[in-house]
């Protein structure tokens, strides 16, 4: 999943101009989750984070697709280009971008929510201000773009999404209003703690 308020188009320049498909694992540790579909062609987005902390003639990899080198960046950072590096395979130096092909209007439109401690202390003392222990960022959202396959995502399915975490998928919405996603599904995904403490 992309954040689609802040999304990079990337043109890969030596890759399909048509959309191809190749079958890959769901969780690369774990077999038995099964496949989904991975597609690619030459227009994919990235997330502004990682696009920002490249320079140009830098190589990169693309996860479950290869090593790109980077051959420029406008100066906003809302595009660039790269090259396929088909012979590379050395992924240990890299960074690792999660990305997606740019399906005209296939990707899914997907809400985000974190849910945190309701307080910020651990005990809640006697002279204790409630006021000034609410956490008041105690619930957060933000709005991602999913690949096609969270269109298969029903509500109760725990899903993975690759450098985010795990999700339980709280509610599929019907909406006519998505402009550049697909419009007959939306989905909320809430996030399930890992337990590694607060971030």
């Amino acid at each position: 999943a992309i954040d689609a308020t802040s999304k990079v188009n990337v043109v890969v320049v030596n890759a399909s101009d048509t959309v191809e498909t190749q079958s890959v694992l769901k969780h690369k540790k774990n077999a038995s989750v099964g496949r989904k579909l991975l597609f690619k062609w030459k227009h994919v987005i990235v997330e502004r984070e990682d696009a920002e902390s490249v320079c140009v003639g830098e190589i990169v990899t693309f996860m479950d697709w290869g090593n790109m080198k980077v051959l420029e960046k406008n100066e906003e950072g809302t595009a660039m280009k790269v090259e396929y590096l088909k012979d590379d395979v050395d992924y240990k130096k890299t960074k690792k971008w999660t990305w997606l092909a740019d399906l005209n209007g296939e990707l899914v439109s997907t809400k985000l929510i974190k849910y945190d401690h309701l307080v910020s202390k651990a005990k809640i003392e006697d002279d204790d201000e409630i006021e000034k222990i609410v956490n008041d960022e105690s619930k957060r959202e933000w709005s991602v773009l999913g690949d096609v396959n969270l269109k298969m995502v029903k509500k109760g399915d725990i899903i993975q999404l690759e450098r985010r975490g795990y999700y339980i998928c709280d509610a599929v919405h019907l909406r006519d209003d998505a402009v550049g996603v697909d419009s007959s599904k939306v989905l909320t995904l809430i996030e399930i703690p890992d337990g590694r403490g607060r971030k």
